[in-house]
């Protein structure tokens, strides 16, 4: 807690309790332990219907809580005193102990020779109201739909975002969320079909009625209106999911797995306002630019390096990822808006990171765009300025 000083904090180490706990999960074939008010009714019913004695199979039960119970406790209690060294410049404890439970067991893994399972809170920040049980795949695609629509949390409009592989193919902001997904989906009307579709704001009957027409993996939303969920509910493939915004944790590790190991590091939550940027060029943005850089800065952030987005104030115009030059991505992201009959003349292009040539500035001023951003820091920055 805060304010707690460490000789507070070695003085509240529990030392009987674990060990009592521990040594009666240990005999559980004829002790029976609780660690878990959830678990008071079910023992009285089970000893009130066994005059007055529990089964193994319960015992075994609690006796398996009690160690994770104690193995968490002791994980805190390893953290605690492994970050007291951390510094601004090392600011990671010594040890990580996730603490993690299963909460599903996955038809397979991203493959279907792979097993896998989900741990963790997953299930209480989405639920499922229709449609067969998600795969890896899904969960990794809502995932990435959860997170770029967390950076959208503070815009009062509707904002529908889709995704395709765990990347963003388009995402538009409008009055409703029927305007909003219109937007979204004139950016790439190739990419949606299998994918996720998720909106900020209540999935009404009118936005069920436009996407019914394409076949859509999982659409997410905070809720449905009952007629949408009527409609929406009528094909079995497809899962709906509501999106309990006000669980998503606030300071989460984001944690990659490597050879022998995994990856820390903080949550990437910030969102820079463009508004507040260094001008580089001998003319400043207009307000109308800056809204502009200001939506495609959001999306931008989750689109796959080499990642390009040309934007308009509400919406998408082209986008262009994954691509192992910047300069690809500038020229897929065009060609993409060309193909769709979309005008960049007036756009913002959005680039997550600095143009190492000036080739892709000249190939986004040709195409129309008038104000770009980007973090800057390459050693040619004068020459793409």
């Amino acid at each position: 807690a805060r304010g707690c000083t460490f000789e507070e904090a070695i003085e509240n180490i529990d030392i009987g309790g674990p060990s009592m706990l521990r040594s009666a999960a240990k005999n559980h074939a004829a002790v029976t332990v609780l660690v878990d008010p959830a678990d008071y009714a079910v023992v009285l019913e089970e000893m009130r219907a066994h005059g007055g004695a529990t089964t193994l199979e319960t015992r075994t039960r609690l006796a398996k809580k009690v160690f994770r119970a104690t193995a968490a406790y002791d994980g805190m209690i390893a953290d605690y005193l492994g970050n007291l060294a951390r510094t601004d410049d090392e600011p990671f404890g010594e040890t990580i102990h996730l603490q993690l439970e299963r909460s599903a067991h996955l038809r397979y893994g991203e493959n279907p020779h792979q097993h896998a399972a989900v741990y963790g809170d997953f299930g209480r920040i989405l639920e499922q109201l229709h449609g067969k049980e998600l795969s890896y795949n899904n969960l990794v695609d809502i995932d990435s739909s959860l997170r770029l629509m967390a950076d959208f949390a503070d815009d009062p409009r509707a904002v529908v975002a889709i995704l395709k592989h765990n990347t963003p193919c388009g995402v538009g902001a409008g009055d409703g969320v029927l305007d909003a997904y219109r937007k979204a989906f004139a950016t790439d009307p190739e990419s949606p079909f299998g994918g996720i579709l998720i909106a900020s704001h209540t999935w009404d009957l009118p936005l069920a009625q436009a996407v019914d027409e394409i076949f859509s993996e999982v659409l997410i939303a905070p809720d449905f209106t009952p007629d949408a969920l009527e409609l929406l509910r009528k094909k079995k493939n497809r899962r709906l999911m509501r999106w309990h915004r006000d669980r998503m944790p606030k300071l989460e590790l984001d944690v990659r797995k490597v050879v022998g190991g995994y990856l820390v590091q903080d949550q990437d939550t910030a969102i820079e306002d463009p508004a507040k940027a260094k001008v580089a060029t001998r003319r400043a943005p207009s307000a109308e630019e800056i809204e502009a850089m200001r939506f495609g800065w959001r999306v931008v952030k989750h689109v796959k390096s080499n990642a390009i987005v040309f934007a308009a104030a509400d919406r998408t115009l082209g986008i262009g990822g994954g691509q192992t030059s910047r300069v690809d991505a500038v020229l897929l992201a065009i060609d993409k808006a060309k193909r769709q009959k979309l005008s960049l003349t007036g756009s913002a292009l959005a680039s997550d990171a600095f143009f190492p040539f000036p080739d892709g500035v000249e190939h986004a001023l040709s195409a129309g765009a008038t104000a770009i951003i980007q973090p800057g820091g390459s050693v040619r920055d004068d020459d793409a300025v």
